[in-house]
Parts: C-alpha cells; structure tokens; sequence
C-alpha cells in the first residue's frame, strides 16, 4: 500500500516518531489505536495506541508523508461520524507543523514526516493555542 511493505515484525533501519493532532471545532479527535498493525503484520507507518503517536520504522531510510499514513488508517480526511462532513484537500482544514502553518497551496497529505515534529490538523474552530512541540517518552 502506497509503496509501505508490511512484515511479521517491526522494522529498526530507520525509526522515528511523529506526533498528531487532529482538532475538529476545537475538540481533540482521537488518532486511533493500531493503526498499520494487524495479527500478523507491521507496515512501515503505524500506531500503537491513541496518544496520536505515529511511527516509522522501516528497514530503508526514506521520506514518509502524512497521506500515506491517512492511507494506512483507510482516511480521506473524512470525518463523517464527527461532524457528518467530509474534508476534501485542503478547504477548511488548516495544518501546521512545530506551530507553523503550512504554506498555501501545499497538500496536507505531502507533509513529509520528521523525527519529532508536531503536526497539527484543524478543522472549523481554532483553538487558542496552536501545539508547536510534544513531549516524547525518552527512548522514542
């Protein structure tokens, strides 16, 4: 799936975390848990619980983006079940990165994904204050 293998274990070559925030009218939406993991498979980009924490861990050191991870989670953007609307591209959702918003015309789905940054995705209501960092257990 978008050039993302999966195998029976996780993948170390390459290994770093992200995190995401996802905000819909100014309430948090959980990123869910076991995202990219199955009874028997890995795939590249994953989750392992809610705290919004994706991880890469591949065997080849590489850029990753966020659309292939919404591709994994089998996202569009679409949040029907929330707010009975669909987010399509870019129209109000605004993303930011380290608290920085992205720049116009740029697709969410193509913000490559770094060792520890912050990703934020907003959709209607903003809140007050934008994350710009998480706070990473030691070891991830």
């Amino acid at each position: 799936m978008d050039d993302i293998e999966c195998g029976p274990m996780e993948q170390f070559g390459y290994h770093i975390h992200v995190h995401l925030d996802i905000l819909v009218n100014g309430k948090n939406y959980t990123v869910p848990a076991l995202k990219g993991i199955t009874d028997n498979c890995f795939y590249w980009l994953h989750t392992h619980d809610q705290s919004g924490i994706i991880h890469i861990e591949s065997h080849v050191h590489r850029d990753f983006n966020l659309g292939q991870f919404f591709d994994l989670w089998n996202q569009k953007f679409a949040i029907n079940s929330d707010i009975n609307q669909t987010v399509a591209d870019n129209k109000n959702l605004t993303a930011y990165v380290n608290g920085n918003m992205i720049k116009n015309g740029t697709q969410i789905r193509d913000i490559v994904l770094h060792p520890h940054h912050e990703i934020t995705l907003i959709y209607g209501k903003s809140p007050n204050n934008i994350p710009k960092t998480f706070v990473f257990l030691p070891g991830l």
